[in-house]
């Protein structure tokens, strides 16, 4: 990983969004990896033997923090913001960057604040009152390199939570044939 979480923040926030009608795929494969609409989590794991979680940010936001794309996508502006790198095999795959409006965490059964290295697909979506809306995906250049992010909001009992997830060089979208573990 060649950039800083907060470079490839910048990275995020200039690009250009579009619906998964808009978007051009490059192969079913990759449409598969950004169109999945469970845990993302169970699908890295089952590209390795070992998947971890570093947390880079894990605290309340500013509103300068929050683009104006994303504040779009959630109601509140006082957000908790957990900015991830998550590894394959010790390798880092993706930058995870979610954010959750405060006066949800305190009203809600779910609160970020407490996710710590546990990456968020095993507790989100283990409530049977999970759904994921407002899917959207770009790719950004990043050292001449073609880079592919989605972003999503994902309900859990009713509280809204924006997740946003760059898919770094490394990670298993952009092998042809991942090995899937036994």
């Amino acid at each position: 990983m060649n950039k800083s979480v907060s470079e490839y923040r910048k990275i995020i926030n200039q690009a250009q969004w579009q619906t998964p009608e808009q978007f051009q795929f490059a192969s079913e494969h990759v449409k598969q990896w950004l169109m999945e609409q469970g845990s993302l989590t169970h699908k890295l794991l089952q590209q390795c033997q070992n998947l971890t979680v570093d947390v880079v940010t894990n605290a309340q936001c500013q509103i300068a923090d929050i683009a104006p794309s994303e504040s779009e996508l959630l109601e509140d502006t006082h957000c908790w913001l957990r900015e991830v790198v998550l590894h394959g095999d010790s390798v880092p795959w993706l930058v995870g960057r979610t954010l959750m409006p405060v006066l949800g965490m305190e009203m809600g059964n779910y609160n970020l604040s407490h996710q710590g290295n546990t990456p968020l697909g095993e507790t989100v979506f283990a409530s049977q009152n999970t759904a994921r809306d407002a899917l959207e995906l770009t790719q950004v250049t990043v050292d001449g390199m073609p880079l592919y992010a989605r972003r999503s909001r994902i309900w859990v009992d009713q509280t809204p939570m924006l997740v946003t997830e760059l898919f770094l060089p490394d990670a298993p979208i952009y092998i042809a044939e991942s090995h899937e573990w036994s």
